[in-house]
């Protein structure tokens, strides 16, 4: 995917969730937070559809 392909959206979280998602981006030294929360998610999509094999 190039940088082009990608959208915005806006989702609502508690706090405390966007608080620790941003300390754990930081921790893993992540580029940035969308970067972080792109690969989280594809890595979820990735195993729950190989569960679902």
């Amino acid at each position: 995917m190039v940088d082009s392909d990608k959208v915005q959206f806006n989702i609502y979280l508690s706090r405390e969730l966007v608080t620790r998602v941003k300390h754990q981006a930081i921790d893993e030294d992540e580029r940035s937070l969308s970067s972080f929360v792109e690969r989280i998610l594809q890595s979820y999509l990735d195993n729950t559809k190989e569960a679902s094999r």
